[in-house]
């Protein structure tokens, strides 16, 4: 939560809001350094989703 809270403040409240939708994409690839559970294709389609999103997000216009 302290990170967090410094993240908001460091990055401001659009950028850092962006974080909690990396949670997926962490366990995503925790599992598969960790415990060896390679991705599945839908899961894959779904990181590529969210990495797109996330470059969409943080472009500038």
């Amino acid at each position: 939560m302290y990170l967090f809270a410094l993240s908001i403040q460091r990055l401001g409240v659009a950028r850092a809001a962006v974080f909690p939708a990396t949670v997926p994409v962490l366990t995503l690839l925790l599992g598969w350094l960790l415990i060896g559970e390679p991705p599945t294709t839908l899961q894959a389609a779904g990181l590529v989703t969210v990495l797109a999103g996330f470059y969409l997000a943080q472009r500038q216009s």
